[in-house]
């Protein structure tokens, strides 16, 4: 039923309700919240303690190997698979700061 509900809907206003869930469901699924802002051209994903390159963003920090590019590849590829089931169509998704390379925070691009 939400399913069908979903395709009524224009896809902007699809893809934001998907992320919201996606928002709420950070603290109670990985202890951490997430924050959602759109821009004109795309939905931004923000997480300042993410679960994903948690490990590595701690063994850099004490002198292990350090990352030179964004490593949240699964949260990457979830969040493009729920947006292109959410719509029907896919939506280039990209991290643009990650923990693990010294940022403040995780942070996803998921282009409308």
């Amino acid at each position: 039923m939400a399913g069908a509900a979903l395709k009524l809907l224009p896809e902007s206003k699809r893809m934001e309700m998907i992320l919201q869930k996606v928002e709420e469901e950070g603290v109670g699924l990985y202890g951490n919240p997430h924050h959602l802002r759109e821009e004109d051209d795309a939905f931004i994903m923000e997480i300042h303690e993410c679960p994903y390159c948690a490990e590595i963003a701690r063994r850099a920090q004490a002198g292990g190997p350090a990352v030179s590019q964004p490593c949240c590849h699964i949260a990457t590829a979830v969040y493009r698979e729920m947006i292109e089931w959410g719509t029907g169509n896919p939506h280039a998704t990209q991290e643009t700061a990650c923990i693990a390379t010294g940022d403040p925070a995780c942070v996803f691009r998921i282009e409308k």
